[in-house]
């Protein structure tokens, strides 16, 4: 018997971070706060693009934080090697989430406020194909 309800989708934040940036913050969380959970969770300053580490908080999103690698920083903001490496790090952010196998999943992807149009518009764009694989 199949109920016409649809299941509450779990909750999901996937958060690409440059740690080597002092001005990396997010749309919906303070700067702080994105810092401290991927100190907490691996202080090596050397972390390479893609580098992820999957965080269940209590009565919160999971949260996915997702490094930008050592050279994003340096590069032109919003130029094609960003991009790239912006592009890596969600890729590697939605494999984690695939990975924990959780069905039906919203991924909301913290946009740093400095990123490009561009940027925000590829991120969607990797969301919606992940709202296509994990459905």
């Amino acid at each position: 018997m199949s109920s016409s309800a649809a299941a509450t989708p779990i909750q999901a934040r996937l958060a690409p971070y440059d740690h080597h940036s002092s001005s990396s913050s997010s749309s919906s969380s303070s700067p702080a706060s994105i810092s401290e959970l991927w100190n907490a969770s691996h202080p090596p300053s050397d972390a390479k693009v893609g580098l992820t580490r999957t965080l269940f908080p209590s009565g919160q999103p999971i949260t996915v934080l997702s490094s930008l690698g050592k050279d994003y920083a340096q590069n032109e903001s919003g130029g094609p090697k960003q991009r790239e490496l912006l592009r890596k790090a969600v890729g590697s952010g939605v494999k984690s989430l695939k990975t924990l196998d959780l069905k039906p999943l919203h991924v909301a992807v913290d946009v740093e406020a400095g990123q490009a149009a561009y940027d925000a518009g590829a991120l969607f764009h990797s969301l919606f194909l992940l709202y296509l694989v994990l459905t």
